[in-house]
């Protein structure tokens, strides 16, 4: 995933080395122990198959989008339903079935579709703002009509735009230490979820860059690459920067 829970601090400005011992793993990504039945959604992902299914309207008709359950709690939970409106109008109610402790569950949404997707007509009823082109808020309700018992409903209802994750990484550079042309740099996961290999920039001007990967990394794991960066005479007295996961994909 490209996303992570804040960018603020991707960017490190340094002249030799750094130590930043005081971060901690993000409260969002601590969970507390439920006894019985725990839905959460974890993602809601745009999907696009009309390209894949040329013949079928339904796949042009509709913007679709995949939905992941998860049963969080510490009981099995039996069948419910997910609701996802644009108004109160205007929504859809997905059947989730049965969910067993940690068991999770991907479903395909047929929601309504976009409005003039073709740029002159007119295909629904309107998922963008046609003065500010933003896209509306979509409404979700898990277990809404609570046909299932869980200890926890806090967490059945959000908002989303676009693409929505309930986990995310955050990439934290906790170290940076220098030998002769070498950088020994540490980046600390201290998000809700797994971070995915991504890419960093690390540059002193606009002529001296270099792009290097950095590796899948845990929740609360720490990973430390080594860049033999250009000769260390050429930058002693200046500033160098560091730009975690500039381009925002996680590979």
């Amino acid at each position: 995933m490209a996303e992570e829970s804040n960018y603020n601090n991707n960017i490190v400005k340094f002249k030799n080395s750094i130590t930043r011992n005081s971060y901690s793993p993000s409260s969002s990504g601590l969970k507390s122990v439920v006894r019985g039945g725990d839905l959460v959604v974890t993602s809601i992902v745009r999907l696009f198959l009309a390209d894949k299914y040329p013949n079928d309207p339904k796949y042009y008709n509709h913007t679709i989008y995949n939905v992941t359950i998860k049963n969080e709690g510490g009981k099995a939970v039996g069948a419910s339903q997910l609701k996802m409106a644009l108004t109160d109008e205007h929504y859809k109610i997905i059947d989730v079935p049965s969910l067993k402790v940690g068991g999770s569950v991907s479903l395909t949404v047929f929601f309504f579709n976009e409005d003039h997707r073709n740029h002159d007509e007119d295909w629904g009823i309107g998922f963008t703002n046609q003065t500010t082109g933003e896209r509306l808020t979509k409404y979700v309700t898990l277990n809404y009509n609570k046909k299932v018992s869980e200890d926890n409903y806090n967490n059945n209802y959000f908002t989303f735009k676009d693409d929505y994750y309930k986990y995310l990484p955050d990439l934290k550079v906790t170290d940076i230490k220098r030998s002769d042309n070498i950088y020994s740099i540490t980046i600390r996961n201290i998000g809700s979820a797994v971070a995915k290999s991504s890419t960093i920039l690390m540059w002193y001007d606009d002529n001296h860059i270099m792009e290097i990967t950095v590796p899948s990394i845990g929740v609360g794991k720490s990973v430390t690459i080594k860049i033999n960066f250009f000769k260390y005479s050429t930058h002693r007295s200046l500033y160098k920067y560091l730009w975690l996961n500039y381009n925002k994909k996680n590979n």
